[in-house]
């Protein structure tokens, strides 16, 4: 899952409001990598949170109902992690200590959608 909590800021020329946006987020992020030649295979799974930025536009239609246009940009950040072994693998020749780095998680949002006024 990954999840976000924005403010936006922007200014309004008559009906359209152009916005820049951005704060926190959040999400699950799962990393597999696996010993060629060993037979084994791990997973690291983790709540991460970064951040997120992004512009947009909405225009309303009537004054109850609005569309918006929005691309978002962010990061859950990079991870590292030491494996101390590796058990039930098929060769008795492994590396006992492993240094792994995972890159950064980045992730870019296309969004589009209507708002309704009550």
């Amino acid at each position: 899952f990954l999840g976000t909590l924005r403010g936006r800021v922007g200014v309004t020329a008559d009906n359209p409001l152009l916005y820049l946006t951005g704060g926190l987020a959040f999400g699950n992020v799962q990393h597999t990598y696996s010993y060629d030649n060993y037979g084994v295979q791990f997973k690291k799974q983790e709540m991460r949170v970064g951040w997120v930025a992004g512009a947009g536009v909405e225009h309303y239609l009537t004054d109850n109902i609005s569309v918006r246009l929005e691309g978002l940009f962010g990061s859950l950040g990079g991870d590292k992690t030491t494996d101390e072994g590796i058990t039930n693998a098929s060769y008795h020749y492994y590396p006992s200590t492993t240094n792994i780095h995972f890159g950064n998680t980045n992730f870019a949002i296309a969004r589009a959608g209507i708002g309704i006024k009550w």
